[in-house]
């Protein structure tokens, strides 16, 4: 489900999805923020809820990246790409980002998941068919078998 956020309370949303806007690191925060050159869209990318599709709909319709890049792209590959375009999150300073994140002629969307179909997304991708080097997969591989009740187990400890 995609939704404008800027009727909410930014805080709370950002509490929610675990992003710290303003007080994170800028340049930790440029791949998940992607924005128009003119800077009045702002798409804040929460990992599995479509975010590849909607990345590669705004950099084809913003000029993000050249197009014919985007047509030889394989799945994922715009999370690297858009890691080298212009003008990125860091680069606008505290002021821009602020102006960013509560313009009333920034328009700014983001998309949302069922959390338990965004986790059996996440088990399936990552620990299932996921790469062999993939961090959290190699420390759960050691425990003994994956499942997602190991990994359930492996995320409440963590807190």
């Amino acid at each position: 489900m995609v939704g404008a956020i800027g009727d909410c309370n930014m805080e709370s949303y950002c509490a929610v999805y675990g992003l710290m806007l303003l007080d994170e690191q800028p340049r930790r925060m440029d791949p998940q923020m992607v924005f128009s050159p003119d800077l009045t869209k702002l798409y804040v990318s929460v990992p599995k809820t479509g975010c590849s599709s909607i990345k590669t709909i705004m950099a084809a319709s913003f000029g993000l990246v050249e197009p014919e890049v985007l047509g030889r792209q394989k799945s994922g590959d715009i999370h690297n790409l858009l890691v080298g375009r212009a003008v990125k999150w860091s680069d606008l300073g505290e002021r821009g980002r602020e102006e960013m994140l509560s313009s009333e002629s920034v328009f700014r969307f983001t998309s949302v998941r069922n959390p338990y179909e965004r986790l059996v997304s996440f088990y399936l991708d990552k620990m299932v068919k996921g790469r062999p080097k993939y961090h959290l997969r190699e420390r759960l591989i050691q425990q003994g078998p994956i499942t997602i009740l190991s990994l359930l187990k492996y995320v409440i400890a963590q807190q």
